[in-house]
């Protein structure tokens, strides 16, 4: 009887560990994947300190990606792009991404300490901004006191089966993984409206001008299989603070997907203010 016990307790303590380390690991996933997109986000537009606008381009950018309109790396003049997965500009260089979540694109520079060969950089003044690909010295457009290293990226989710991904793609078309567990990404844009902000998916979103914000939402599950699963519905989209679109479902329920409510799960929204 006593051995029994023994084991009965061996097996509760194994259990509560198990469930404490997946709900740690599904914490520390969620936590960085929000800053990575926060990091972006902070950047969105900025090509340094100059009065002149957006860089002219000296050397078309050349990008390892296929993406087209504004999610191609090479268009500058739309710094922040968000859009469902299913567009038809996403699919043609991401065929793998979750189809319904949100995709992100994001373009700005940032201070590097040296020039790097083939890589894109901004050399900028109070008069004037340029890009161009460095090749050596000489292909520096003109004399600039600080290095700017043009740095797009697109933020997405990768669901092969498995685990799903958050993803991350650079200029030269490299998907680099960045968080483990992120089932949903959603992404609303955010408008003055009268005395107060207004959240909007891209499909009902008025304009691009004039952007004040952006509000994500991620939904991250643990890795391994859980006894203790989340019974809940996760919203994506909030209709009392957003304007959501008619053509995605703005909740999600692991329950009622065959097999998907074996998973310790959380979610995660975070407002993040637009510099445009």
């Amino acid at each position: 009887f006593i051995s029994m016990v023994s084991v009965q307790m061996m097996v509760s303590n194994r259990q509560t560990y198990e469930e404490t380390s997946r709900y740690s690991e599904v914490k520390e996933n969620i936590r960085f994947a929000m800053l990575q997109l926060n990091q972006s986000s902070r950047s969105i537009g900025f090509y340094g300190p100059t009065t002149t606008g957006l860089p002219d381009i000296v050397t078309p950018i050349v990008s390892g990606l296929t993406c087209l309109g504004n999610a191609s790396f090479s268009d500058i003049n739309i710094s922040l792009w968000v859009v469902e997965a299913t567009d038809v500009s996403i699919k043609n260089c991401l065929s793998h991404a979750e189809p319904d979540s949100d995709v992100v694109v994001v373009k700005y520079a940032t201070f590097v300490n040296e020039y790097t060969l083939n890589d894109y950089f901004v050399a900028v003044s109070m008069a004037e901004s340029k890009i161009f690909k460095y090749t050596g010295v000489g292909s520096i457009p003109f004399p600039t006191a600080n290095i700017l290293k043009y740095t797009p990226y697109i933020y997405y989710v990768k669901n092969n089966g498995s685990i799903p991904v958050m993803m991350r793609v650079g200029l030269d078309g490299k998907a680099v993984e960045l968080s483990n567990g992120v089932e949903k990404l959603r992404v609303q844009l955010g408008k003055i409206t009268g005395n107060d902000i207004r959240y909007y998916d891209t499909d009902k979103l008025p304009d691009i001008n004039d952007l004040k914000a952006m509000q994500i939402t991620l939904v991250v599950r643990s890795e391994g299989k859980s006894t203790q699963p989340n019974d809940k519905t996760f919203i994506l989209c909030n209709t009392k603070y957003a304007t959501c679109s008619t053509d995605r479902k703005n909740t999600y329920h692991p329950v009622s997907l065959n097999g998907m409510n074996k998973y310790k799960r959380t979610t995660l929204m975070a407002t993040m203010q637009l510099k445009l």
